[in-house]
């Protein structure tokens, strides 16, 4: 097996390191494999799963690339022109052209977790070199339960435990305050803030 990183792509603004077989073998070895971001995480995958399926895919005889999507890692912001997404897909037909220059391959298989399983879904809709998918947390089916779950998770972040709790503070001293001023004890005073509310945009 040998490891090689180059730049790619129309710019030669993409970054991506090529695990080449020492010698093709049978099987699947017509087929390079494409691996890339997850989210934010670089081109290794998260806890570096990237780096150990190209070693792993070299020594079965299946080259591969991982590399950096446009604006990820190591590889350099485009020019705004397109979508996330629309990018995206062009960053992974430029990595089968420079996978299948380096190992004279015509057919790819996109592996994706996360944005990376959108973005290789639709790569696979727009070139048919793409022979296969697998892909991981791509599609989510929201629910009453997962709504419910989100804005608890939210209720419990500190910053909004601590202005529900100044607002109780506030509410309660405006309350005696004005019980004060009704049972004759003085004018009523604005009362001190202690704290607001914090809320996290959706």
């Amino acid at each position: 097996m040998s490891e090689r990183t180059i730049v790619f792509g129309a710019t030669n603004g993409l970054v991506g390191t090529l695990a080449l077989p020492a010698a093709p073998g049978g099987g699947g070895a017509d087929i390079g494999c494409l691996l890339f971001n997850a989210g934010v995480v670089s081109r290794v995958g998260p806890h570096r799963i990237n780096v150990r399926i190209a070693r792993q895919l070299a020594d079965r005889g299946i080259a591969s690339i991982r590399f950096d999507l446009a604006g990820h890692g190591d590889s350099v912001r485009q020019s705004g022109d397109h979508s996330f997404e629309e990018q995206a897909v062009i960053d992974i037909r430029s990595a089968m052209d420079a996978l299948g220059a380096a190992a004279n391959l015509r057919r790819f298989a996109i592996f994706g977790y996360c944005s990376g399983a959108y973005y290789g879904f639709a790569t696979a809709l727009a070139d048919k070199r793409v022979a296969g998918i697998l892909i991981f947390d791509a599609y989510r089916y929201p629910t009453r339960k997962t709504h419910a779950l989100r804005y608890w998770n939210r209720l419990r972040q500190p910053r909004v435990l601590r202005g529900l709790l100044g607002a109780m503070q506030r509410g309660a001293a405006s309350v005696l305050q004005r019980a004060r001023v009704l049972a004759g004890g003085g004018e009523e005073q604005p009362v001190p803030e202690l704290g607001r509310i914090d809320f996290i945009p959706s």
